[in-house]
């Protein structure tokens, strides 16, 4: 047992002296070897998956060590493991520049391309090896080590310029505060995955009051960017290495992954060196076969040269290297039942079909309906009430239904197309394609309700406290008829409602009130006109400058405005010319409302650019670098159009990339190079 403290007499220094060193070695001892002890139970349990104590034993010898540190703080050790239990928060991350870039990977989706891909490395290197690892789905990550121990964590970013997480990185258990082994060089980098595993996933989110995570990916990197790292250690988050930069490297991909797991990290449990492409080939599909027996997400293997020195001869492109590939699996498919079809009306008064299904598991998440786009689709696929499906998700889109299994006997009869609203009973249309069902309704409850949704919501006017919940209420107990009737509200009729009180109604109605002054591009955002999207209303708000000099544009004037094309177009001077959307608007004027637009002044910076986006941001939100593009003047675009003079390109970026780089003049940036150019311009 260490003992905590002896009483002396005052006036017996030199005891006093003797017995404190006694105490302080005891103390000392006990804590070195309470650290070391309880570093090598961490590496049992998260690096072999092999616990020598249970959880109960752990706790106690971790609360022992956490009260001596207390006690004699000049004695912890940096690499303690109660060192991972989070700092003081920060205000905000701050971006730091890797040392040596981060390239992303080229992908293969199929047998042809991985052979091609194998073809023009024989024709580069004459004879080699493959080194053949899982591809996790998790966070990428770069950690340094000074010494053996870690100084610095950054996340790829765009490659250049990642996060500094360091503070969330040190509350991770399988990342060694100091590494194991003392043969290390003075200079490491290790690169690797944070991931959740799919248990601790599972049992995470289930004890989740607040936000639940769609999937481990999403919760793994919501959990690495945390400010507070106190929050970040309650998350059960993983680290698995990939690779190390580094003096005195091995002289293989094998070897590197040996060394790590010698350092003390984890390493991916299956891999395979060959030199037989078709051998590879059949480790892709075994891996695929068996990927919902693993513990973790993942979503393809990495393919990579297995020598260091041959990948250092065979270099790398500007955005990945030539020495690697990803084999991406296909979307995960999987098989269950139709328990019914049935319709919904959303704001535009489109009939949208919604599958309802038995519930099944498919990429990490349980899925209960899946996505039909449209009349045309449901009668193409046929799907019937208890019929056997296929269905398809990749990464965090909607869950589709991919096909109808073949020859099922004894089906349902055929899904009954309605003729009538499912919602008011008005008589339904047929778009002119036969793919879409409309209620022209303009009355019928179920646009109301999602207009008022829409109009209410934060990109729009951004009334608070206004709901879903509060707006079926408003609607089902007719207190609100029309959008403008959100504004003729009265105290007294929301007293009357259910959970409403004399503070919330307040509340409410100040709120109402404050909405009143909208910034123009909300405004016309929120009346709902076909195809008009956020950013589209902005080009009109800062085109237009009000809300009469709108209504009267012309066609063709619209067709001269970036991002507006021949549909979009017509859609805004249909709306404009249904006398039902302009009695609408002349009433919410009247009521108060006040449309506005910011001043121009002083953001000329981007005046004559027009900017696309592709991919991931890591230096700030993807809404973030719109509101940055505006502010400086710049006109966003959605897509690459002959008007683009700009792609900022992410982390992952997709097929805008492929078309920018075939539009000449057009200037593509990755974020660091975005960032470094936005300075030299403000310097001028």
């Amino acid at each position: 047992m260490c003992i905590q403290y002896v009483k002396i007499s005052p006036r017996d220094n030199r005891s006093a002296r003797c017995v404190w060193r006694w105490v302080v070695t005891k103390n000392s001892q006990r804590l070195d070897y309470l650290t070391q002890y309880l570093i090598h139970c961490n590496q049992c349990y998260h690096t072999r998956d092999e616990p020598i104590i249970t959880d109960d034993e752990y706790d106690q010898l971790f609360q022992e060590l956490l009260k001596l540190e207390q006690e004699n703080p000049t004695l912890a050790h940096p690499d303690s493991p109660t060192q991972r239990v989070g700092s003081t928060p920060l205000t905000q991350l701050v971006t730091k520049q890797h040392q040596q870039v981060m390239l992303s990977l080229d992908n293969v989706f199929d047998e042809p391309s991985f052979l091609k891909y194998h073809q023009k490395l024989t024709q580069r290197i004459a004879t080699f090896h493959y080194s053949c690892e899982l591809k996790l789905d998790g966070v990428a990550l770069s950690l340094r080590y000074q010494s053996g121990v870690l100084i610095e964590a950054i996340t790829r970013g765009d490659g250049h310029i990642g996060e500094d997480v360091t503070h969330n990185a040190k509350t991770i258990a399988s990342i060694p505060l100091k590494l194991l082994a003392n043969d290390y060089p003075d200079q490491l980098e290790v690169r690797g995955e944070v991931i959740i595993k799919k248990n601790d996933f599972k049992l995470w989110n289930r004890g989740n009051d607040t936000k639940l995570f769609a999937n481990p990916r999403n919760a793994a990197s919501g959990s690495l960017r945390q400010l507070d790292s106190q929050e970040t250690a309650k998350r059960p988050l993983s680290f698995v290495a990939y690779s190390a930069i580094g003096d005195s490297q091995p002289d293989s991909q094998q070897a590197t992954l040996a060394r790590l797991k010698h350092f003390g990290f984890s390493v991916t449990a299956k891999y395979l060196k060959t030199a037989i492409p078709e051998k590879v080939i059949d480790f892709v599909h075994q891996t695929e076969s068996s990927r919902q027996a693993l513990d973790y997400e993942i979503d393809g293997v990495v393919i990579k040269v297995d020598s260091l020195k041959q990948q250092s001869l065979l270099g790398h492109t500007s955005r990945s290297p030539r020495w690697a590939v990803a084999f991406k699996f296909r979307a995960e498919e999987a098989k269950t039942t139709v328990k019914s079809v049935t319709f919904q009306v959303g704001r535009t008064g489109v009939l949208t079909p919604v599958v309802s299904l038995e519930p099944l598991a498919l990429g990490g998440v349980v899925i209960q309906h899946a996505s039909v786009h449209n009349i045309g689709e449901l009668t193409r696929l046929d799907i019937r009430a208890g019929d056997v499906v296929w269905v398809k998700r990749a990464g965090d889109v909607i869950p589709q239904i991919s096909r109808v299994e073949p020859n099922q006997e004894n089906r349902s009869p055929a899904v009954t197309i309605p003729s009538h609203c499912v919602c008011c009973g008005s008589p339904v249309y047929y778009s002119d394609n036969r793919l879409f069902l409309y209620c022209r309704n303009v009355a019928c409850p179920a646009v109301l309700k999602g207009s008022l949704k829409h109009f209410v919501s934060r990109d729009a006017v951004h009334i608070e406290g206004v709901g879903k919940q509060l707006i079926d209420v408003l609607v089902d107990q007719k207190l609100v008829t029309s959008i403008d009737g959100i504004y003729r509200l009265e105290r007294a009729s929301l007293l009357s409602l259910p959970r409403m009180g004399a503070k919330s109604v307040d509340k409410l109605l100040r709120a109402i009130h404050d909405s009143r002054s909208v910034e123009l591009y909300r405004f016309i955002f929120a009346l709902g006109i076909l195809e008009v999207g956020v950013q589209t209303a902005k080009t009109l708000a800062n085109h237009y400058q009000s809300m009469d000099a709108l209504q009267n544009a012309s066609y063709d004037d619209l067709l001269m405005l970036t991002d507006i094309g021949p549909s979009t177009a017509r859609q805004i001077v249909s709306f404009f010319n249904d006398p039902h959307n302009t009695n609408i608007l002349i009433s919410l004027l009247d009521l108060g409302i006040q449309p506005w637009i910011k001043s121009t002044s002083n953001t000329t910076l981007l005046r004559d650019e027009v900017i696309a986006l592709t991919g991931r941001f890591d230096t700030c939100s993807r809404r973030d670098l719109i509101t940055q593009i505006e502010s400086l003047g710049g006109v966003y675009s959605k897509q690459i159009t002959k008007q683009t003079t700009l792609l900022l390109a992410g982390a992952k970026p997709g097929s805008k990339l492929t078309q920018a780089k075939q539009q000449d003049g057009l200037k593509i940036m990755v974020e660091s190079e975005w960032l470094q150019w936005l300075a030299a311009k403000q310097d001028k």
